[in-house]
Parts: structure tokens; sequence; C-alpha cells
């Protein structure tokens, strides 16, 4: 696999402009081409979705046809264990690393797939990170 680039950052009280900022950053330096938010957060999702020239009414589209969006509401309340495997599974075939001085997220997750926990646990740390590693195989 060869690595096009990463990024880590923790963000502590961070502001909503700033972090949208700083995903909007993200999606144009990687060419990402989908992001999955915590449906929680629908002020975010909207203005997500309005810069990247999404409807912002996400609420009004059909089921079917969510999987065309670009930024994606999961509910993070239903979806936790899929996202949790997924998540594993994405880690231990190195297509997406941690950087090593995020020691409190890695310690977190080893717990949680270690004892089968529900990635709620994630939310326990307070550490607001956004990290991003991009390979291709």
């Amino acid at each position: 696999m060869v690595s096009l680039g990463s990024y880590i950052d923790e963000h502590t009280r961070s502001d909503h402009n700033e972090m949208l900022s700083v995903v909007w950053d993200l999606i144009q330096r990687y060419n990402v081409t989908k992001v999955l938010v915590d449906a929680s957060a629908p002020s975010f999702i909207r203005a997500l979705k309005l810069e990247w020239g999404e409807r912002s009414d996400y609420e009004n589209v059909e089921k079917e046809l969510e999987e065309y969006m670009r930024v994606e509401p999961v509910s993070f309340g239903v979806e936790h264990k899929a996202l949790l495997y997924h998540a594993k599974f994405m880690l231990e075939n190195k297509y997406v690393q941690i950087h090593p001085t995020m020691d409190k997220l890695i310690i977190a997750l080893r717990v949680i797939v270690g004892q089968g926990r529900s990635i709620y646990w994630i939310a326990m740390l307070s550490v607001p990170l956004v990290a991003i590693d991009v390979f291709v195989a």
C-alpha cells in the first residue's frame, strides 16, 4: 500500500465553523467522496452539505437514495456495532492508521474491541479528534 498522506489533530472546545473548515479542507485535500456524520449533529450536516453543493434538506430524501449522498447522516445509536466492526476491519488491515501520539484513543479502541463493547465508549474518551490516513492498494 502507498500512503497518499495523513492528517491528525486533537480539537478541544472547537467551534462549529472551525470544524467545518477543517473537515472541508480534508475533503478537498484527500479527494474524499463520502463522509459519515453523526445524525445528532443536524446543523453540522446541513452546513457541510451546503459547502459540498448538496441539498441541505436531507430528511426529505428517500431512504434508498441515501447511499448516493456525499454527506450521509448516520445514527450512531443504531449503527454503532456495524461501525465499530468496520473500524476494527479498517485498522487491522491497515487501511487506516492512528498516529501513536493518540495513545488514549488507541488504548480505548483496544479495550472496546477486546471486550466487544459498543462504540459509545469512544464518546467517553473526551478526545475530539479528526484523523485521516489515505491509502491506495
